[in-house]
């Protein structure tokens, strides 16, 4: 994932993205970092970082290693594309 987060940002030049976690069951805590790393990484660049679709048992996981208020989470990829229209 950090890969491809990476590829996006550096090679590519996207400096919003957005990360649908709708099929994501489990994340371990490389997981939780290369998602903090690609936040501070977009957050240089003036861009972005939304996640979506997060089950529940992995929100539970966000809230209690108290990362929910870093993100900005949204319920659907929809609604995060929104949030960067706006």
């Amino acid at each position: 994932m950090e890969e491809n987060l990476n590829d996006l940002i550096d090679n590519q030049g996207h400096t919003k993205v957005i990360l649908n976690m709708q099929d994501v069951d489990y994340m371990s805590s490389s997981g939780f970092r290369a998602c903090i790393s690609t936040l501070r990484k977009l957050n240089a660049k003036e861009g972005g970082l939304k996640i979506c679709g997060i089950k529940p048992a992995v929100k539970r996981i966000f809230d209690v290693i108290e990362l929910t208020s870093l993100f900005d989470i949204r319920d659907t990829e929809d609604e995060a594309l929104r949030t960067f229209r706006a």
